[in-house]
């Protein structure tokens, strides 16, 4: 009896492990899929409303996921290829770049990344889908801050909380050499924690990106503020693929191609759908 349990717990390992490497393995090149007609799009994501998340039904939706969902309808109608999208969560940023980097059998990886050229050394990028700007976030207790150089003083005894792997990380990096050398910083592992620790205390500061600031206060009234007194130039999102993949070229044709989808109505469609119209203006790449 001891004998039949050990191997039925062996077969029932077995069919695990087997499913499990399924469940990360399914993939097609874009080559084999334009030769056969069809084939599966492994999307890895960051969970970040909203540019991707599961909604209250249970659907992956959010403006990169519907711009995916757009790539596969423009693969059908121009190319005749049928794409089944299988999404993989991510709740950890790191994390999920970190995945995109190394596994060739990733299609395509949508988490609201930031486009540097330390990252492209890494992967690859798409054309960009929208306009980005860092905001420096505080409790609404906190005075104003109007010049970066005394932020040492002005926010003194207080923690820098920031997105382990995010382009915020940079930036504060550059805060604690030039202007506060004995700045701290935490690391975490999503915006929406970011958020929880500067709304919760006057003892944290942090960057988050724009839309993300935004989306927080829509949702829910929060003691935060952004201040100032950090201008930087436009940065840009998209999406990222592994050095392997083939998937970049026929997404950059899908939105580069003609005028290109950002000029389309349905690109206009999918941010009104997720963003407010005055924020809209402010993120949406234009010609």
């Amino acid at each position: 009896m001891k004998r039949i349990n050990i191997i039925l717990l062996a077969i029932v390992f077995t069919s695990l492990s087997y499913f499990s490497f399924a469940q990360t393995s399914t993939f097609t090149t874009y080559a084999v899929a334009s030769q056969q007609k069809q084939g599966t799009m492994n999307v890895q994501y960051h969970n970040n409303f909203p540019f991707a998340y599961t909604n209250a039904d249970g659907e992956v939706t959010g403006i990169e996921i519907d711009i995916i969902k757009q790539f596969a309808v423009w693969l059908k109608i121009k190319k005749g290829i049928d794409v089944k999208l299988e999404f993989e969560r991510h709740d950890d940023f790191a994390k999920f770049y970190e995945k995109v980097k190394i596994t060739k059998m990733v299609s395509v990886g949508a988490g609201s990344v930031t486009v540097t050229q330390d990252r492209a050394r890494e992967i690859k990028f798409s054309s960009p889908y929208l306009k980005n700007k860092p905001v420096l976030v505080s409790s609404i207790l906190k005075s104003t801050l109007t010049d970066l150089r005394n932020i040492s003083k002005e926010f003194n005894g207080m923690t820098a909380v920031i997105v382990k792997g995010s382009v915020h990380e940079k930036l504060i990096k550059n805060i604690k050499d030039n202007y506060w050398p004995d700045l701290k910083i935490e690391l975490v592992e999503t915006p929406a924690v970011v958020l929880d620790k500067i709304s919760s205390s006057n003892k944290y500061f942090g960057y988050l990106d724009l839309i993300s600031y935004w989306a927080t206060i829509q949702k829910e009234s929060k003691p935060i503020k952004i201040h100032r007194a950090t201008p930087f130039d436009t940065e840009y999102f998209a999406f990222i693929f592994p050095k392997s993949s083939d998937w970049s070229a026929a997404f950059n044709e899908f939105f580069d191609g003609g005028l290109g989808f950002p000029a389309s109505d349905m690109y206009f469609d999918i941010l009104r759908k997720h963003l407010s119209s005055e924020l809209i203006n402010s993120v949406a790449l234009t010609y």
